[in-house]
């Protein structure tokens, strides 16, 4: 494995930061309609979890971005909703075992966690959705399995970690 020097880094953040302005530049200038507001949503995700200074210049350079509703990493479409409609209950306890299996009794990214989930199962499941597993993070969190911190329905904003014993049987 390759490990990328501090400066790369940076170098690769401000290329995706020039592109993102770019095409926050194009969508200001389409007109009015559902596919201009399919965009301002697609960018609006994209802003969720990045720095506020950076979300700023972006609602500076569209003001409609400020008014443009992120989609939830846990939205399903129709074909994505049939796909997931096929798991068993041996697969779902297989992706929950292995969605705790990859977190601490400290907070983990939840991104990071679902990232390494579905490389654990890429083999055995391929094909697996994030929003899929976005949705069973948040179940796991509802039955006490795992806190959270933050907005689960954006995994780069927010966190889990292990409930504690005590906490569990409370």
């Amino acid at each position: 494995m390759t490990h990328s020097h501090p400066s790369e880094l940076q170098t690769a953040l401000s290329q995706a930061q020039t592109t993102l302005l770019s095409a926050v530049t194009q969508i200001s200038t389409m007109a009015a309609g559902v596919d201009r507001a399919h965009q301002l949503r697609l960018i609006a995700t994209l802003l969720v979890g990045l720095a506020p200074e950076f979300r700023m210049r972006a609602v500076e350079i569209c003001p409609d971005l400020e008014l443009a509703s992120p989609i939830p990493d846990t939205d399903l479409n129709e074909a994505e909703i049939e796909t997931t409609s096929t798991l068993t209950e041996s697969d779902i306890a297989a992706i929950d075992g292995a969605i705790v299996a990859n977190c601490t009794s400290s907070w983990q990214p939840v991104a990071r966690v679902i990232g390494y989930t579905l490389v654990d199962l890429k083999g055995q499941m391929p094909g697996l959705l994030l929003g899929f597993c976005a949705r069973r993070v948040r179940l796991l969190t509802t039955s006490g399995i795992l806190q959270y911190d933050g907005d689960l329905d954006f995994i780069r904003s927010s966190k889990v970690r292990l409930a504690t014993a005590a906490q569990h049987s409370a």
